[in-house]
């Protein structure tokens, strides 16, 4: 899923229920992309995030997860997460 970057900041927003049809847990990592081209990406340093779908409370409109913020939409079912660039 393709991701936002404003103020070192990274978002993400995904359908709930694609989170839901996947595993229990997700591991990412964030990458830069210079001029828009995958064949000179700057990776974000230390291990791979990891989203554990069954520690987050869906029914809860904000929270925070492993040093993520996120934020629920429940009339559209959409979850967004929040994080700051190396920082996990």
């Amino acid at each position: 899923n393709q991701c936002s970057f404003c103020n070192n900041c990274w978002s993400a927003t995904f359908p709930i229920k694609d989170l839901l049809s996947k595993e229990e847990k997700i591991e990412f990592k964030f990458i830069k992309l210079k001029n828009n081209s995958i064949n000179d990406p700057e990776w974000e340093f230390g291990d791979n995030r990891i989203l554990n779908l069954l520690e987050i409370n869906l029914n809860k409109e904000k929270g925070e997860y492993n040093k993520m913020q996120y934020s629920i939409d429940l009339v559209h079912k959409i979850i967004t997460f929040i994080c700051e660039w190396n920082t996990k």
